[in-house]
């Protein structure tokens, strides 16, 4: 028995120490690691928009880059010489196609992509009514004159130039009164807006005493005209009695009549001598981009464009090729249309200059005057 009590004994002393097996501890499934030729590209990608913000912030607004403006997609600008609308195939300097007569002096882009505003007057010379044209470019080079609409001005008009916004046309007229055997009586010259959703009408003007462009040479009888950004400012070239030709900032929202109210923006050519023919504003209201005939340029006298800022000179632009006064300036979507006209030039007596990212070249000749010309 004592054997049989012994085991039963020892399995007891086994059953007190047994228990089950304790559960191995839950783990969390790993998740597999980036590798690093994908980390590498999120991290360059992070600290490259993470630098051009910080450029953006730092720097001044005037040092940011500036998108330009983009260039029209047609070649082709219109030119008026002797009363012919000529098409002007930008890229060889030709005209395109047989021009069209009976327009002129002046013409200036549309308010519609394509189109242009054109004067015509009713009667040969300078006096009387002048219409003002809408013509079409078609892609192809050819011009359409549209029907309607057109406006009608008092007198002959000199200048035209659209506001930005396409809802104002300025424009200059000039009333020449011939009589037999006496010298042609000219009137002051006058400047008016023309609003093109009602047509309605305001005018500007000097007393004739202090014009001094009422005379009988015909080089002197423009006045230049342009508008600034803003669609009320109009830029123009003003000759008054006993001071040299001056630049000067009409406010068309302000009230008066009288040109002599008129802001001055730059007082005359300043040290490079000569005298202001034509501006326009470049850019930003204390730019201003003028013409300027007879300058000293490296000790010989030149035509040029040069920029003041503020109304100081800054520098010299570019010397203008061909021969003869400054006729005309303009800017456009391409760049800058100059005209200069004189018999003496030998291929023609007008040339119309392209100044287009800083570099100049002759776009266009004729045998007449180019008057006007618009892109």
């Amino acid at each position: 028995m004592k054997g049989l009590e012994d085991r039963i004994r020892d399995a007891c002393a086994v059953a007190d120490t047994w228990g089950p097996e304790e559960p191995r501890p839950l783990r969390l499934p790993v998740r597999p690691r980036l590798r690093l030729n994908v980390i590498a590209p999120l991290m360059a990608a992070a600290a490259v928009v993470v630098a051009v913000s910080l450029v953006l912030v730092i720097l001044p607004r005037h040092s940011r880059p500036v998108p330009s403006t983009p260039a029209t997609a047609s070649p082709y600008l219109l030119a008026l010489s002797g009363g012919v609308l000529d098409v002007v195939d930008s890229r060889t300097g030709e005209a395109h196609g047989e021009g069209k007569n009976g327009f002129g002096p002046a013409v200036t882009r549309g308010p519609r992509p394509g189109t242009y505003l054109v004067s015509q007057p009713e009667k040969s010379g300078l006096s009387g009514t002048s219409r003002i044209r809408t013509v079409r470019l078609t892609a192809d080079g050819r011009t359409v004159v549209e029907t309607a609409p057109h406006w009608s001005v008092p007198g002959g008009v000199r200048r035209l130039a659209l506001s930005a916004d396409g809802r104002h046309l300025a424009y200059t007229t000039r009333e020449i009164t011939l009589a037999p055997g006496t010298q042609p009586n000219i009137h002051p010259i006058v400047i008016g807006v023309l609003d093109l959703r009602t047509g309605t009408r305001r005018e500007w003007t000097l007393p004739k005493a202090q014009d001094a462009s009422a005379s009988t040479k015909s080089t002197e009888w423009d006045w230049g005209l342009s508008w600034s950004g803003d669609n009320t400012t109009l830029i123009f070239t003003a000759r008054v009695t006993g001071r040299t030709n001056q630049v000067r900032a009409l406010d068309t929202t302000a009230p008066g009549s009288d040109l002599l109210s008129a802001r001055v923006l730059v007082a005359g050519a300043g040290r490079i001598g000569g005298t202001i023919a034509f501006a326009v504003p470049s850019g930003d209201r204390h730019t201003v981009i003028t013409a300027v005939d007879a300058a000293r340029s490296s000790g010989r006298t030149k035509a040029v464009l040069a920029e003041y800022v503020d109304g100081r000179f800054t520098r010299i632009l570019a010397t203008l090729p061909s021969c003869g006064p400054v006729h005309m300036l303009t800017s456009g979507p391409n760049g800058l249309l100059i005209s200069r006209n004189s018999m003496e030039c030998g291929s023609g007596s007008g040339a119309l200059i392209v100044m287009n990212r800083g570099r100049i070249r002759i776009g266009f000749t004729s045998e007449e005057n180019v008057d006007s010309a618009a892109w």
